[in-house]
């Protein structure tokens, strides 16, 4: 039985709240990664279960965090390794591999009408949205740059606008909408 049958048993579709709750949870996980850069790693681990806990569609959920966060890692892990992010450790950082886990999940629910606009859009929205995400995790401490700040950010831009569509893409192949050809 649905999590959300227990708070509602006599609702036929999901809470409309989840949305909302699910825009709060990733919102609250970025700040607690990007600020606490690993200090608050069981409160997030915490907070993606809460999701799962509530969450209408667990599985198909589960499928596409795999997915968008398997691709985020690497364009991120590629990103370190070429010497545009530079980060306190040579290793990945666990807050940003858990900040993927948790930005996968919002493309069924709070962010599903991006995955709906045509892939044009979705990579205006990307561009825009993940450059100055990272631009506020520069500035907040959580990653350094090793190009120039006007270098590092149209360059980011331009990661985030193929990846966004991609990541849409990901989601409808999760879902069971559409076969990815490749």
């Amino acid at each position: 039985m649905r999590a959300w049958k227990h708070i509602l048993p006599n609702a036929t579709s999901p809470p409309p709240y989840f949305k909302i709750t699910n825009f709060v949870i990733f919102q609250c996980v970025w700040a607690m990664s990007v600020i606490g850069q690993g200090a608050w790693t069981l409160p997030i681990l915490v907070l993606i279960a809460l999701h799962f806990a509530l969450s209408p569609s667990k599985i198909a959920d589960g499928k596409l965090m795999v997915l968008v966060a398997a691709a985020g890692i690497t364009f991120d892990y590629l990103l370190q390794q070429t010497g545009v992010f530079i980060f306190p450790s040579q290793l990945f950082p666990l807050w940003l591999a858990l900040l993927w886990l948790a930005f996968a999940l919002t493309l069924n629910h709070s962010m599903s009408w991006l995955v709906k606009l045509p892939p044009t859009y979705q990579a205006l929205l990307g561009a825009f949205g993940g450059s100055t995400s990272y631009l506020g995790g520069y500035f907040l401490g959580a990653v350094e740059f090793g190009l120039s700040v006007a270098l590092t950010v149209p360059l980011l831009a331009l990661v985030w606008g193929l990846a966004m569509p991609l990541y849409c893409s990901l989601q409808k192949v999760s879902n069971g909408h559409v076969a990815l050809n490749c």
